[in-house]
């Protein structure tokens, strides 16, 4: 009978209370650690897309590059063939 009167519906719902602050603490925990999970990855998406799309454009840029140097050698290689057959001419 002792037990029966030291003890109080006070201190019961305080705990409750307490354990269930604790496990909603707990479940925020998750949620925050799994929505900093997500943004990591897209954010580590976004970079892979940007990096890979970088690539991309280098690998274009200097392929264009490329290109207009052979372009300039292949327009002066026929401008000094015609010279060449301008000159044998005369």
């Amino acid at each position: 009978m002792k037990y029966f009167y030291n003890f109080s519906y006070s201190k019961l719902i305080g705990r409750f209370n307490y354990d269930a602050i604790r496990i909603i603490q707990e479940y925020l925990k998750k949620l925050r650690r799994d929505i900093l999970k997500k943004e990591k990855k897209q954010v580590n998406n976004l970079d892979c897309q940007i990096q890979m799309k970088m690539k991309i454009y280098c690998k274009k840029f200097r392929n264009r590059k490329n290109n207009k140097e052979r372009n300039g050698k292949r327009i002066k290689k026929r401008q000094e063939k015609k010279n060449k057959k301008s000159k044998d001419h005369i």
